[in-house]
């Protein structure tokens, strides 16, 4: 025996070493293999070969973690071998001899390496002792892997009885790729035809993605009731169609209270009751009656019935073609919304068919419509109750005149659904098993089966008129147990065409003991008839018959979407007909069925399904199914299938187009991608998830990550509108590998570059499948795996970016754009799918943490909103705000539940929920806390009032018992809240301003308006340290769930920082909000945080990837928002600084194009495009290569802000504006020196253009002014003439711009209004600067001008506003302008556009004026006479929509999708960065001062 290796405890004891422990049990197991290697002498080499290895192991330093692993895995080939072991007198398969004989070699390999390890020096080996281990560690990991892959083949040729199956799933594929590789050139000459023959899917109307198999008639194989069958229950449901509470002419429907009033019909009963029969049934009916408005019949083994995003697109695709004014409406919101199929079901509610409803009803009649909704319980819904329920609830009383026939089994969540307010009172439900008697269920199924029975007779010419007997019947009906699935398999069973034998299949039937014995539960009565059909089916299993059941049967058990026989013959790769043989003695459980797109296999009942994977019930192992092997198995066949992918398989070829732009998209994808290949992209992952992975496994992932495969396959996930799995997709296999022994790094890396595109691209790939290639590797960081791999084997033809790369990707996750100011709050919700956001927009957002998707918005607040937070439940949502109201909001529907309104004037600051759920406090800025108790009625109040100061915080401690408040007078109080007295107070004469405790409830943290965080013992309120780093107030705190991290957010800081717990040191910093970061909450799971900005933004962060850079916070830029234009405060003068930590984060992620450390607030192209200037929030100017992205200059000497810069006409020199010290300087643009200093301006220099001459230029400013300066080369560096005054008015002047031929000015301005010399108002100015005369001024209103473009023939001008507000005048009337009512006149069009801008131009063919946020068409009455698209290089193509770069000519077509982070902000008012265009470049300046060029000549 082995020696042990022990060591003596205090008290004498010896006590083993946790390593030596797993040595002994890892020899104990290797005795077994010892044992099984004496019948099989290729195993001796084996077992020898580990024993030395466990030897070796005893005497070096190993992991006892590493070791026990490998004893696992050898216990799993211990099972293996004694599975494998043969009849006695046969042999073990020559392919497993092959394969221990593979083992042998690996560990003797093994073997040897450890035994290099061993033969070191005891010195070297001490020395080098981390070394070493790493080697020991990777020899052990090495040989688990080699054990593990002897045993997952090994294990499936057993199970399946066929060694060679391995060949038979890898082979076959060469008449597949053959046929793909043909498809593509064949389906492109047919793409122009289908282009001409199949229009939009409903003429020129845009219709939802909808499920084509949903509907009751969609499959032939659908059976309605017998005759004289389910009367009561069917005249029950049709009275309630009929708005009857009893038929009259029916004799059988029951009594029953009045059910005129409800909408909602609920029918439940128990898997295999008839509940989709009675659906089919009543939806033929009303189909025939003409009052069927649609249908969808659920069911789980199909993809897209089951997807509970299809139902309420596929019920209004339905009404659509029953109204058309509901059409229309449609339509148009699908015009608006086009990302509508990925929000949540009650959005797509309210928006595809209350609103349309509504607006249908309005305009004329809409007929009342039955809505028959079958088998509820089998869609895909995670959440504790249905989504569908929640969102039908909210909206049902808008819903007339629809109503909705509901099945489904009665579980929980769909139970809870019709509890809810908004159904509880307007559904009527019957339960087939308690409102029916037992004995009307099995009258009726004796009426089922004589009639079943009857036409058996007839077709099979049994002349035994009293066949069947009603003995017999009645028997069969009684085993049934009231459920009708048990009845139709039984017929199946005795018509079984292939015995041909109907009396001998029923008596064996009736025969059969073991039915008759089991009466306790009808699911076991229906888990033996099942097993009888196997065994009759099957009467002898031999091993190849076994191996065809196994792989077919099996596959179409585990499969998650049902497919053809040929579909799952391409998807196993066998040959034709294999599965229609496998499947013709098995007619009575699984179908062949018909439909219109073609044949499907369907199991009889999902109970099959249950029955063949649980073997408890399934007691036959020759039947069972082995849910892992089979999961392994078809994890390879996906894989395989993967590489059939090929790039714009749909023929598409115009990468321009959205998806649902797309002409005959759905004949497109049938046509182009097989079903098996659709099949293996939507599911190949959750295979690898449940599957054994060995070698092989990881060879075939290995191919697929390769990135040009996984672009492919985003493409198709894109047209199959499922990108949204593709995040979780890549999560679940990732997590599946980096369990293993195996060396998958590589895998894991590309599965998380794959992951991050999505995150990244998702708006754009979601609605656009070919942006896989147009633009994503160009966006993608310069050093990760995903590009570098790309760029090896690819040309990238897609945009180029020159400047503004990221090297790796940053912690930011995703950023979500919607609201239109600033965030003020944000929370996961407690499963960490979705977070909720407050913002002054007065609007609540639900938001995707995955994707980034917009899910819902909430409306009902009349002011900001200040706090928002998720019920412990996660079903409620509360916000708080500046309307003095606290509402509670269904967080699925987004309906208001209360209201709760406290007297007096005082706004909301905040609310939280207590952990219990008990309790809802808010803070008010009167000093009062208000809470509610749930327990009690909603509308119950207790009032709390400390001082007559502001509640800016509160948070419950984790066991609900007390309560703690943050407030203007500096206090931090603990309250005894069931009593509303505080107990303890911790004081500062410095406002309080945020508060958190962690989950153990020991400690407090307490923000301050200085900037400190004061740790506190929760028991005494005593000091415990202090965080010092932040500038201004602490506006937001949050724990980690494992309390070892504390988050912060402050006023005028743009970084939320994080900090140890644990030695109160600040750790890191997440970098990349443009503005201050106001709010800050860990996820439930703790790896992820979301923060809310002053920018408007929302953005989920990775933040441990920002662990390892620096600490320090960056000097404050004091609120660069408020720092635009001309109303930027003059006492703020900010010096040219470069800020340490941004430039950290520029070394770790960017490349260059990020050296501005400030929001980007000038930009200028030179006039030959091969220079760009840009000037920033802290008063330096940059220079770039437009080609190269190097930066050539930086020119220091303005002190503050520079907002605008210039070329002049031969791009020698620029000119900024500077807004604090009120210069116009001149910049020599090779040398990187200022040649002149134009003074003159005594307020903000706003503007600066060059005239045509060399030396002269136009300036604007806030003291009212528009000068004309001329000055020479030679002239001293600091100018001191004087600038001539071409126009002054009575105000600042914000903007201004000059005609192409420098004779005439626009200026945007303040001004005296004529009826009130005290009053001023926003105008315009048009000026003719060569007689220095006005030549018109218009009036407007209190919103400025802040962008101004003329038109290249000078007879136009656009004007833009900061509210989105564009207006088109005719310069050549503007000479006529005296009073109001004539300048009206000059006035041509008005656009609104709804986005904010700062920039305008004309397109290259002066139709239409683009800006840095739209396009707007001019009308042809107003367009410019000169239309002649302008040809020259500088002439600007480009503009920006929504994210999107658009081309403007010579055709206006999409280009690429740009993420947020490379654009400026579309989120927020002020502070958005800016843009310019010049010929096929684009530029960009971010908030955050990164500066972006993209060359866009490869699109074009």
């Amino acid at each position: 025996m082995a020696p042990s290796f022990k060591s003596e405890s205090p008290g004498g004891q010896s006590i083993q070493r946790p390593k030596d422990l797993a040595v002994d049990l890892l020899i104990a197991t290797l005795k077994v293999t010892k044992e099984a290697s004496a019948v099989f002498p290729p195993l001796q080499s084996v077992a020898g070969g580990l024993l030395a290895v466990a030897d070796i192991v005893k005497k070096m330093s190993a992991n006892a973690d590493d070791i026990k692993e490998v004893t696992k895995y050898i216990d799993s080939l211990n099972a293996v071998l004694a599975a494998a072991k043969p009849p006695e007198g046969a042999t073990y398969p020559k392919s497993l001899e092959n394969r221990v004989e593979k083992l042998s070699c690996e560990i003797e390999s093994i073997n040897q390496d450890l035994q290099s390890l061993k033969s070191r020096p005891l010195l070297s080996r001490l020395f080098s002792s981390d070394e070493t281990s790493g080697k020991v560690q990777g020899c052990l990991r090495s040989l688990s892997w080699c054990i593990h892959n002897f045993n997952v083949p090994s294990s499936i040729a057993i199970e399946m009885a066929v060694d060679s199956l391995h060949t038979t799933v890898r082979t076959g594929f060469h008449h597949v790729h053959e046929h793909l590789d043909a498809l593509p050139a064949q389906f492109r000459e047919e793409g122009q035809a289908m282009n001409d023959h199949i229009g939009k899917a409903d003429g020129e109307y845009n219709v939802p993605r909808h499920a084509a198999s949903a509907p009751f008639d969609a499959q032939s194989s659908r059976v309605i009731c017998e005759k004289d069958t389910r009367l009561e229950t069917l005249d029950t449901i049709w009275s309630w169609m009929k708005q009857k509470s009893k038929d009259p002419s029916s004799p059988h429907a029951p009594d029953a209270p009045d059910v005129k009033a409800s909408r909602v019909f609920w029918l439940s009963g128990l898997a295999g009751a008839g509940k989709s029969t009675l659906a089919q049934t009543i939806a033929k009916r009303c189909d025939e009656a003409q009052f069927l408005g649609a249908s969808f019949f659920c069911s789980r083994d199909s993809h897209e019935c089951s997807n509970i995003q299809l139902i309420f697109p596929t019920i209004a695709y339905q009404l659509s073609k029953r109204n058309t004014r509901f059409r229309d409406a449609v339509s148009a919101v699908l015009q608006i919304d086009q990302d509508i199929h990925e929000s949540s079901p009650s959005r797509q509610l309210q928006q595809l068919i209350v609103g349309p409803l509504r607006i249908a009803r309005e305009e004329g009649s809409f007929p009342e419509y039955a809505v028959v909704i079958d088998a509820l319980d089998e869609c895909r819904d995670d959440d504790a109750t249905s989504v569908i329920l929640r969102a039908l609830s909210h909206y049902v009383d808008s819903l007339e005149p629809l109503k909705f026939l509901i099945t489904s089994r009665p579980i929980p969540r769909v139970h809870g659904g019709f509890r809810l307010p908004g159904l509880v009172n307007n559904t009527k439900h019957l339960a087939l098993e308690t409102d029916i008697p037992a004995e009307t269920v099995r009258r009726d199924i004796q009426q089922f089966l004589r009639v079943q029975l009857a036409e058996v007779r007839q077709v099979y010419s049994i002349r035994t008129e009293s066949w069947p007997y009603a003995g017999d019947i009645s028997l069969l009906a009684e085993r049934s147990s009231t459920l009708f699935i048990f009845a139709a398999t039984a017929v199946k069973f005795v018509k079984d065409d292939r015995i041909c034998n109907p009396e001998r299949q029923l008596m064996r039937l009736l025969d059969s003991e073991p039915i008759l014995d089991s009466f306790i539960s009808p699911h076991r009565s229906l888990d033996l008839l099942y097993l009888q059909v196997l065994q009759n089916a099957f009467p002898k299993m031999h091993g190849t018959l076994k191996a065809h059941f196994k792989l077919v049967v099996g596959s179409i058990v585990l499969i998650r979407d049902r497919l053809s026989p040929s579909a799952l013959e391409d998807l196993l790769n066998q040959q034709s007909n294999t599965v229609k043989r496998a499947l013709r003695p098995l007619q009575s459980l699984i179908t062949v069925l018909e439909r219109s797109e073609g044949e499907v296999i369907r199991l009889i009942h999902p109970s099959f399904h249950d029955f063949l994977v649980d073997r408890s019930r399934c007691t036959d192992d020759d039947f069972f199914v082995n849910p892992k092997l089979q999961h392994t198995v078809l994890a390879k066949c996906c894989l395989s299938t993967l590489k059939d992918l090929r790039r714009d398989m749909c023929a598409i070829g115009d990468p321009s187009v959205l998806n649902g732009e797309v002409v005959g998209l759905h004949e497109r994808i049938s046509r182009g991608i097989p079903a098996s290949l659709q099949y293996a992209c939507r599911h190949w992952a959750f295979h690898v998830s449940h599957a054994d992975i060995d070698d092989e496994t990881v060879q075939l992932l290995s191919l697929f990550c390769l990135p040009e495969h996984m672009l492919r396959w985003l493409e198709v996930l894109s047209l199959l509108g499922e990108l949204g799995g593709a995040i979780n997709a890549l999560h679940s296999a990732r997590l599946a590998l980096e369990v293993l022994p195996a060396p998958v790094s590589d895998i894991l890396i590309l599965l998380d570059d794959c992951g991050r595109l999505v995150r990244e691209f998702y708006p754009s790939l979601s609605a656009c499948a070919s942006q896989a290639y147009s633009g994503v590797i160009s966006f993608c960081p310069t050093a990760t795996r995903f590009r570098e791999l790309y760029m090896a084997s690819n040309m990238e033809d897609g945009p180029r970016l020159v400047s503004g790369m990221q090297r790796s990707w940053s912690p930011c996750l995703s950023i979500m754009e919607g609201h239109s100011n600033v965030v003020t709050s944000v929370a996961f919700s407690p499963t960490g799918e979705t977070v909720v956001s407050g913002s002054w927009d007065h609007t609540i957002r639900l938001w995707d943490v995955e994707t980034g998707s917009h899910l819902h918005t909430f409306h009902g607040h009349s002011n900001h909103v200040m706090a928002v937070v998720f019920s412990p439940n996660g079903q409620e949502i509360a916000s708080g705000s500046l309307d003095r109201t606290v509402k509670v909001w269904d967080s699925v529907t987004g309906a208001c539940l209360h209201t709760l309104i406290h007297p007096g004037d005082s706004s909301v600051k905040t609310v939280t929920y207590s952990p219990d759920g008990r309790w809802l406090a808010s803070g008010r800025y009167d000093g009062t806390i208000i809470l509610w108790d749930s327990n009690a009625d909603s509308t119950t109040q207790f009032g709390m009032r400390g001082e007559q100061f502001a509640v800016y915080s509160i948070a419950f401690t984790h066991s609900s018992s007390f309560m703690v408040s943050a407030s203007a007078d500096g206090g931090c109080k603990v309250w005894d809240h069931q009593h509303s007295l505080p107990i303890r107070t911790y004081g500062r004469k410095v406002p309080a301003t945020s508060v958190a405790i962690p989950g153990d409830d020991q400690t407090v943290a307490c923000g301050y308006n200085d900037g400190r965080i004061v740790l506190l013992d929760f028991t005494t309120l005593t000091c415990l340290g202090e965080l010092k780093n932040h500038h201004t107030g602490i506006e937001s705190l949050a724990f980690s769930p494992d309390n070892q991290i504390l988050a912060s957010a402050s006023w005028y800081s743009h970084n939320t920082d994080l900090w140890s717990t644990a030695n109160g040191k600040q750790i890191g910093s997440l970098v990349g909000h443009a503005a201050d970061a106001l709010c800050v909450r860990f996820s439930p799971s703790g790896d992820r945080i979301c923060s809310g900005s002053y920018d408007g933004s929302v953005r989920i962060w990775q933040w441990r990837l920002a662990l390892h850079l620096p600490t320090k916070p960056p000097t404050p830029l004091l609120r660069a928002l408020l720092l635009l234009g001309p109303f930027v405060p003059r006492s703020l003068h900010l010096r040219p600084s470069r800020d340490t930590n941004t430039e950290a984060y520029t070394r770790q992620y960017a490349v260059p194009g990020y050296l501005h450390v400030a929001l980007i607030l000038g930009m200028a192209f030179s006039p030959d495009g091969s220079l760009l200037a840009t000037s920033s929030l802290n008063g330096t100017l940059h220079l770039w290569n437009t080609a190269t992205g190097e930066k050539l200059q930086t020119f220091i000497g303005h002190r503050g802000l520079v907002i605008c810069v210039a070329f002049s006409p031969a791009g020698t020199t620029v000119a900024s504006a500077g807004h604090d010290d009120n210069t116009v300087r001149i910049w020599d643009v090779k040398k990187g020196q200022c040649q002149k200093v134009l003074e003159g301006h005594t307020d903000a220099v706003t503007g600066v253009v060059f005239s045509n001459a060399r030396n002269s230029l136009f300036s604007c400013s806030r003291d009212g002014t528009l000068r004309f300066w001329e000055f020479t080369s030679k002239s001293a560096s600091k100018s001191t003439t004087v600038a001539t005054i071409v126009h002054r008015v009575h105000g600042p002047i914000f903007a201004m711009a000059l005609s192409p031929d420098k004779t005439q000015a626009v200026i945007s301005n303040v001004d005296h209004v004529p009826s009130d010399p005290h009053a001023y108002s926003c105008a315009l100015t048009f000026i003719d600067v060569q007689t220095r005369t006005v030549l018109g001024t218009r009036l407007l209103d209190s919103r400025r001008v802040a962008s101004l473009a003329f038109s290249r023939d000078g007879t136009r001008v656009a004007s833009g506003r900061n509210d989105g507000t564009i207006a088109l005048w005719d310069i050549t009337k503007a000479s006529a302008i005296g009073t109001q009512e004539q300048a009206d006149e000059a006035l041509l069009h008005v656009f609104k556009t709804g986005t904010s801008m700062e920039q305008l131009w004309f397109s290259p063919d002066q139709t239409a004026i683009l800006s840095n946020s739209s396009y707007n068409a001019i009308p042809a009455q107003h367009q410019p006479a000169n239309r002649v698209i302008d040809l020259r290089p500088s002439s600007p193509h480009f503009y920006l929509c929504d994210g999107w770069i658009w081309s403007a000519a010579p055709e206006r077509k999409r280009i690429c999708w740009v993420p947020m982070g490379y654009r400026h902000s579309q989120s927020q008012a002020y502070g958005r960065g800016t843009m310019r265009v010049f010929g096929t470049m684009i530029a960009f300046g971010t908030e955050s001062g990164k500066v972006v060029i993209i060359d866009l000549s490869r699109c074009v």
